[in-house]
């Protein structure tokens, strides 16, 4: 694996300035959130640091990475939005040599999450949404509801980031929505209740 320096010195020369910073802050953001859970905070800083890593490359780039990572379907495919994150997973497997799965598979779900995330993907998913530099309408009922839990966080994010695509109408893809609901699963007091 390539030392943290020169990754983020490949950062810093493939990214934007303010794309860099947003990196930094969810590195920062994750290492917060894993120490309150009792994860590994080296590998959440890490995921954190790199979830972005093929944000800036074209489509054809992300494309290049993106091959052989998992459960790759046509919407993503053509989204530069969404291919980013399993063309970042792809770009760090093959030119940092990051070989834990656990922080490939944080950075492979940042965007979309998936049903049965661990709790290393949830703080990277959740860094992400609500790390210092983020300024949009509803970060701060996010970073609120992230003080609860970090799927309460979780799911105020998925709310605010539906209401956006809803609004602009952009599609929702559907690992999205199945991963909501599996989290509103897990937080129901009893199971058999009805969902709030």
């Amino acid at each position: 694996m390539w030392e943290e320096q020169k990754m983020r010195q490949w950062l810093q020369q493939h990214l934007p300035a303010g794309r860099y910073a947003h990196c930094e802050g969810t590195a920062e953001t994750a290492v917060a959130l894993a120490a309150r859970v009792g994860v590994d905070k080296y590998k959440a800083h890490l995921a954190g640091l790199l979830h972005d890593a093929a944000k800036s490359l074209s489509l054809a780039e992300m494309r290049h990475y993106a091959e052989g990572e998992p459960l790759l379907d046509t919407m993503l495919w053509n989204s530069r939005n969404l291919l980013h994150a399993p063309a970042s997973s792809g770009l760090c497997r093959r030119l940092f040599a990051v070989d834990d799965e656990g922080i490939l598979a944080a950075i492979r779900w940042h965007t979309t999450g998936r049903v049965g995330m661990t709790l290393l993907e949830r703080i990277v998913f959740l860094a992400d949404a609500m790390e210092p530099t983020r300024n949009y309408r509803g970060v701060e009922e996010i970073r609120k509801a992230a003080q609860d839990s970090i799927e309460s966080g979780m799911l105020a994010s998925y709310r605010e980031t539906f209401c956006f695509l809803l609004e602009s109408g952009q599609p929702i893809h559907p690992a999205g929505i199945v991963a909501r609901n599996a989290i509103l699963e897990e937080l129901r007091p009893t199971k058999g209740e009805p969902l709030p």
